[in-house]
Order: structure tokens, then C-alpha cells, then sequence
């Protein structure tokens, strides 16, 4: 009886010592579990793969992997090669039931040691569209057992600005000042950009309601707006001081002849026009309002032979330029007309030539201007330039 009582007392003594032994396992403090979260790399707006040498290459990114309600940093990780071959990240070791979010900086060519609350972007000249920095929030993950996936989006901080169709059209000049008779040719010289800013100060999106990232423009531009023609805007034009330009050398001259000539006629230019500009917002009263806002500058020789206008007749060489104010007039689409250049969208700048310019003693150009604005999608602008 006494050797029974002994081996049914130390079962039970087993018993408790096997469900203390779970209860460590399960929940104690030194735990870990075996749970896993995977990053998928992902571009705003672009359903191309990611690629080396296009718009939407990472070749460096810090990734941060945070707590949700305390924004506390638990793990990090700084990846500068293989990143083009399979654009994921698993982070190990996770407990289930954690609640978690990623944030990511791609492409600022450094180590990040702490979540930076913000980061100045330097662009002084025309860049390249392999290396665009770019950042971005996950959404929330709460941990399950197993493997667990979640998508980091990267918005890039750059705006991208095409010219994508030039013509020649003296239909489009209008009925004040028009020329009423004449033949008209007109060959590519540049484009450019022009009052782009050299730097913005980032501040970073954040979760819950300061989701909102904002760029702070700083005071020095990209200019090639000089003193010692005419005036667009307070600033005057003269001949380009930066890279932020390309160039044709050889003449090909589009022809036009009013009365003669039924459609517009195509400008020979170069092949790619593309650049890569930091943001520059304009501010929203009444209307949006900005004191240097980002232009784009086409100039081209005009060539102006037996034209009509206002009973004169015109025959001259003009060194012409067209300026307008990125995404203010004409049709926008994903963004207010007139609020400045934006971050991470794809300006598509159509013009159509119909007039002389401005140049040395040349009239004021006015434009007609198509802007689409969406995500790096297309926000077409166009106009024709007088």
C-alpha cells in the first residue's frame, strides 16, 4: 500500500514537472519562435520586375523591421548585392503573435543605423534613371506560425520629366498677332530644365496619420535662366549654364508654309529626352503659388522667310526660345494644375512650335501645354509654344 501511495505521488509530481516544462517552451520569456517574414521589393506604380539598369533598380537598401506600437527597431538589415536576383528578405527568429511593419530606403549609396526621421536628397546634375532614391512603408503584419510574407512599397523621390512629341504647327498660333502668310522652318537645338532644385530635405512617410511624406525645397537651383534676353516669369533666358540639358548639333529643319501645309510636322529631335528632377511643390491658397517654379526650356533656329503679319512682311533668323512651367496648364490628370513638380510622377511633355520664340529682341512665346500626372505613369502635357 505504502509502495503504491509512493509510485502514484511521484506520477503526479511528473505530471506538474511536464506541464511547467510547456509552459516554459510556450510562453516563457527566453522563447523563440521559428516564425519567418519575407520582403518582397516593390516599385509604386510599376508592375515591370524589378531590373538592374532601369527606373526601377534597388542597388542598395536599408531595411528596418519595427514594432507597431512602440516604432521600436528589432531588427535591420543593409543589402548592396543580390538584390537583383531574387528581391526578397527573410527575417527569421519571429515570434508569433508580433505585430510588425518594414520601412525601406533604396538607392541613398549608405549604411542607415537608425530609422532616419529625415534626409537630404542632393540632384545638381542630369542623373541617370539606374540609381533613383527611394523609400517606402510595408503594411502591418501580425505574425502567424509558419512563414509570413508582406510587400514593401518604394516611392521614388524624384519626379521624371519626358519630352515625348515635337511638331511644328502654325495652325496653332491663334488669331491675335498671328502671321497670316509665310514659310517657317524650324531645327532642335536643346532641351533643358530649368529652376530644378540642387536639394530637398525628405521627411519620411510614417505610419497611422502622418503617413504623408513632404519635401522641403532648398533656395539653389539648376538654371539656365540668365540675364540678357527676354523675361519668363521674373527670370530671363539666355544660353543653358547647366547640365541639366541635350543637345543636337546637326540641322534638320522642319517644314511649315501657311496655306499650304495641312498638318503638323514633325521636329527631328533626339531619340530620349528624359530627366530626373527633385520635387518642387507649390503652395495651396486660393490657387498654388511658387516663387521659382521648375520649367522646361525647348530651344530651336527659326527660320522665318516671306511672312505676313499685321501687314509687315518678316524675313529673319531667329535663335528661339519656349519656356513653360511644368504641369501648370493645359489638361492634368492625378494632380490640381499648378501644383509644382511632385514626386514620383512621370511628366510626358508634348509641344507643338507656332511662333518665333523669344531669343534677342524676340517676342514673349506662348505655349499650349498637355500635362497628364499620375504615379511614374504618364502626365502628358501639351501645347503649342508661339
Amino acid at each position: 500500500m505504502k509502495l503504491r501511495n509512493l509510485m502514484c505521488a511521484t506520477m503526479i509530481a511528473c505530471a506538474f514537472a511536464s506541464c511547467s516544462n510547456d509552459d516554459v517552451i510556450g510562453n516563457g520569456p527566453d522563447a523563440k519562435g521559428d516564425a519567418s517574414l519575407t520582403i518582397d521589393l516593390g516599385v509604386k506604380s510599376t508592375k515591370a520586375v524589378i531590373a538592374a539598369e532601369t527606373e526601377t533598380a534597388v542597388n542598395d537598401i536599408n531595411i528596418f523591421l519595427l514594432e507597431q506600437e512602440t516604432n521600436t527597431v528589432i531588427n535591420r538589415v543593409y543589402l548592396t548585392s543580390g538584390i537583383k536576383s531574387d528581391y526578397t528578405y527573410t527575417f527569421d527568429d519571429l515570434e508569433v503573435g508580433q505585430k510588425l511593419y518594414c520601412v525601406g530606403f533604396a538607392n541613398f549609396g549608405k549604411e542607415m543605423t537608425t530609422v532616419p526621421a529625415n534626409e537630404v536628397i542632393s540632384v545638381s546634375d542630369n542623373i541617370g534613371g539606374t540609381n533613383l532614391p527611394m523609400h517606402g512603408l510595408s503594411t502591418d503584419v501580425t505574425i502567424a506560425a509558419g512563414e509570413n510574407e508582406t510587400t514593401l512599397t518604394l516611392v521614388r523621390d524624384l519626379a521624371r520629366v519626358e519630352l515625348v512629341g515635337l511638331t511644328l504647327d502654325m495652325s496653332q498660333q491663334g488669331s491675335e498677332n498671328a502671321f497670316t502668310a509665310g514659310t517657317f522652318k524650324f531645327d532642335f537645338i536643346s532641351a533643358s530644365v530649368n529652376l530644378a532644385p540642387k536639394n530637398s530635405t525628405v521627411t519620411f512617410a510614417k505610419r497611422g496619420s502622418n503617413s504623408e511624406r513632404s519635401y522641403a525645397v532648398g533656395n539653389d537651383f539648376v538654371g539656365g535662366l540668365a540675364a540678357g534676353t527676354w523675361v519668363w516669369d521674373n527670370h530671363q533666358n539666355s544660353e543653358q549654364i547647366s547640365s541639366y540639358i541635350k543637345s543636337d548639333a546637326s540641322e534638320d529643319f522642319a517644314v511649315y508654309t501657311i496655306g499650304e501645309t495641312a498638318a503638323a510636322v514633325a521636329v527631328t529631335k533626339p531619340e530620349s529626352i528624359v530627366f530626373y528632377v527633385l520635387p518642387n511643390e507649390a503652395i495651396k491658397g486660393e490657387s498654388y503659388t511658387n516663387a521659382n517654379p521648375t520649367a522646361f526650356t525647348l530651344n530651336g533656329k527659326m527660320v522665318v522667310e516671306n511672312a505676313i503679319r499685321n501687314g509687315e512682311t518678316i524675313s529673319n533668323t531667329y535663335n528661339s526660345y519656349y519656356n513653360i512651367e511644368i504641369g501648370k496648364t493645359g489638361t492634368i490628370e492625378g494632380q490640381d494644375a499648378g501644383a509644382g513638380i511632385l514626386p514620383n510622377k512621370n511628366y510626358k511633355i508634348s509641344l507643338a512650335v507656332a511662333g518665333i520664340g523669344g531669343g534677342e529682341d524676340g517676342n514673349r512665346p506662348a505655349l499650349k501645354v498637355k500635362t497628364v500626372v499620375s504615379d511614374w505613369d504618364d502626365v502628358s502635357q501639351t501645347t503649342p509654344v508661339k
